[in-house]
């Protein structure tokens, strides 16, 4: 596994990667306000140019299978892992 820093150019794949694998959660929950399946590719674009937020895909066997999120504030607080 490694995990490789996502370029801007790679935005579109990041959303289209979160909206697969939180869809059956936001059909079932129907939770449009909270669910990262339901958040537009702006506010991906958004997070992404945070100065705190690095995104990462994640690479095993040679194949994205999954993203991850790394908010690091660089203020002496903690870092926080996030789906998305």
């Amino acid at each position: 596994m490694e995990l490789k820093p996502i370029e801007r150019a790679d935005i579109e794949t990041v959303w289209e990667m979160q909206v697969e694998a939180f869809s059956d959660l936001l059909e079932k929950y129907q939770d449009f306000d909270t669910s990262p399946s339901a958040e537009t590719i702006d506010k991906i674009i958004a997070k992404f140019e945070q100065p705190w937020t690095t995104y990462y895909f994640i690479i095993v066997s040679n194949e994205k299978v999954g993203v991850m999120r790394v908010v690091d504030k660089k203020d002496g607080s903690r870092k926080r892992i996030s789906p998305s």
